[in-house]
Order: structure tokens, then C-alpha cells, then sequence
């Protein structure tokens, strides 16, 4: 059995909001010609199942790595599976051409008092590109909540929504019951836990690929909105951080760091965790293994790393940014 850096083919998804940034921003294969609005880099969902496009195991399944290695020695003692027995985040790129729908996802609590079969879901972005005028939507007034559930909302409303400018950088983490949109001009990393419940508030009078308004979830998502809403303002990894490792934020859900080197970096899987590199600006590589074998690195590449792993290092061209989650 061996153990080494492992990536995995991209899962593209076409949405009336999507667009081609995934292709000239991060240089991903996306299909011509199509409204591409997401790419899942490493899942473990029913038919969506992430399959390794490098090494000893390329074409086997991520779900086949549990078999191959075992769950300990991918995952590591201190994870586990989540309770639908699946690997526990899901990790994305959004490419927002123009506006996504208002939403909110619910807690575990929720989410099970719904019978839905799936789990509660909190997330973070990384700003990978914005428009000069970028901003998202986060957050809402807490009048909001007390909506008839039978209405319908309108423009009228969108005075209720709060939105903050963003750029190049920034992170916004999204816990559940926060009502929240990626609005247009915005390529984002997402990390999230391995759920994809998604409470549609409003959907800007939009028509979907049918030409009729999508579906909302007004009855449920108005429940699921927390109050009172996060009131916060990004942190941005390229102007507030002047360490070369520092935490971005930690829940029971994920850990994730940033980090940027443009000396050797050295570090080591050591059977706690599996890492999960996600390269957000710069070029380089991973090197492991005993003969030192090498992956090249840049942005857009997400690389699982198993916990039994052992040591690796991550070498750039000249500076290399990137995200660490476990």
C-alpha cells in the first residue's frame, strides 16, 4: 500500500448563474460553451464521487481509498466518517457570473426535525477573484424572520438584506441558519461540511433553465434563520496576516490555516488527521516519500493528503499561498 499526495478529476456543474471564470481564471478543463457555476474537487456524494486522476490508484474512487488504505490510516484518529458513513467535507469553486439565489442552510437539529436526509451544513469562502465593485450578500434584519411564510418575497424586500463589499483574498465564514448569497463578480473556494441542504429566500424574480421562477423554500427557511445575524467583516489572507502559518477558523466540523512560504515547507501527517492543500495564489509543489517525489502545485489545486502519510514538503517558484484543512 502506498501513500502519497492524491488528486482528483473535477466534477463540473452547469447553473443559470455560472459562467467561464472556472476555465480562464483557474485554468480548470470546464466544458465550452456552458454556464459552468460549480466544480467539486473532493466529494463523496451518491453518483458524485470524486476519481483520482494521478498515481498508483488514478481511477479508482475516493470512496475506494477507504477499502485501499483503510479509514484510519486516510482519515486518521482523531476523524471519522459523518453519520451517513461518507468522508465529511466537501470542498468546491464557484464561479458567480451573476447572482446566486438568497439562501440559508439549516443546523443538525433542523435538518433532522425536517427529515432531511442530510446534515446540518455550515461553510467558509476564500475570494479567489472579484470585480472591482464585488460585494456579497450576509446577513438580513431581523424583522425578516417574521415574513408570512405563505408570501412570496419581492424586490421590495431587498432592503432587508445587508451586503458588504469583498476582494481578492478575503474569507467569510458562513455558519448555518445565516442568510447569505455569492453575488456576481465573485470565483470563491468553498469548504464545507458534506451536506448540500440549501433553503432558496429568494431568487431575484430569476428564471431557471425551464423558463419558469425556481423553486424556493420559504416555510423552511425563514425556521432556519438564526437571529440576530453575524455582523462581520472579512479577514483578507494577503493584507492581515504577516505570519507564514496562521489559523483561519476552527469548528467541530473543519480546522483550516493559511499558510505562505517562499522557502522549503516542511511538515508531516502523522496519523491525527488527513490534510487537505488548497493552493490560492503562487506555484510550487509537494514533495513526500522517501525518493522525494514531487507534485507540482498551483492555483486552483486542491491535493488530498493521508494522515498516515508521514512527512512532506511544500516548495514554491517564488512565494506560494495556500490553505491547509483538516
Amino acid at each position: 500500500m502506498t501513500l502519497y499526495p492524491i488528486r482528483f478529476f473535477s466534477i463540473f456543474k452547469e447553473k443559470v448563474w455560472g459562467g467561464s471564470n472556472l476555465r480562464d481564471a483557474l485554468g480548470k478543463d470546464a466544458p465550452k460553451g456552458k454556464l459552468i457555476g460549480e466544480s467539486w474537487e473532493l466529494v463523496d456524494r451518491g453518483d458524485d464521487v470524486s476519481v483520482i486522476s494521478n498515481g498508483e490508484y488514478k481511477g479508482k474512487t475516493l470512496r475506494d481509498l477507504f477499502d485501499i488504505c483503510g479509514r484510519d490510516c486516510l482519515l486518521g484518529s482523531e476523524r471519522s466518517l459523518d453519520k451517513f458513513g461518507r468522508f465529511p467535507l466537501l470542498i468546491k469553486f464557484l464561479d458567480a457570473e451573476e447572482r446566486l439565489s438568497v439562501q440559508v442552510h439549516p443546523d443538525d437539529v433542523l435538518a433532522k426535525n425536517f427529515d432531511e436526509a442530510d446534515s446540518g451544513k455550515s461553510e467558509l469562502w476564500c475570494v479567489l477573484h472579484a470585480s472591482p465593485s464585488a460585494r456579497i450578500l450576509y446577513g438580513c434584519d431581523r424583522s425578516l424572520k417574521n415574513i408570512d411564510p405563505h408570501t412570496r418575497l419581492t424586490a421590495e424586500h431587498e432592503e432587508l438584506f445587508r451586503y458588504i463589499p469583498v476582494k481578492r483574498g478575503d474569507i467569510i465564514y458562513i455558519p448555518s441558519g445565516q442568510v447569505h448569497a455569492l453575488l456576481e463578480g465573485c470565483v470563491v473556494l468553498e469548504i464545507q461540511r458534506n451536506s448540500d441542504i440549501t433553503y432558496r429566500l429568494y431568487d431575484w424574480d430569476r428564471a431557471g433553465d425551464d423558463g419558469k421562477p425556481r423553486e424556493l423554500h420559504l416555510t423552511k427557511g425563514l425556521q432556519a434563520i438564526e437571529v440576530p445575524q453575524i455582523d462581520a467583516q472579512p479577514v483578507n489572507i494577503f493584507s492581515d496576516y504577516t505570519l507564514a502559518s496562521a489559523p483561519l477558523y476552527s469548528n467541530e466540523f473543519f480546522k483550516i490555516y493559511y499558510n505562505n512560504s517562499s522557502a522549503p515547507y516542511f511538515d508531516s501527517c502523522d496519523g491525527r488527521t488527513f490534510k487537505i492543500i488548497a493552493v490560492v495564489e503562487g506555484e510550487g509543489s509537494v514533495c513526500y516519500g522517501i525518493d522525494n517525489a514531487e507534485i507540482s502545485l498551483r492555483v486552483g489545486d486542491i491535493v488530498l493528503l493521508p494522515a498516515s502519510m508521514g512527512g512532506y514538503t511544500i516548495r514554491s517558484d517564488s512565494v506560494i499561498h495556500w490553505l491547509t484543512v483538516c
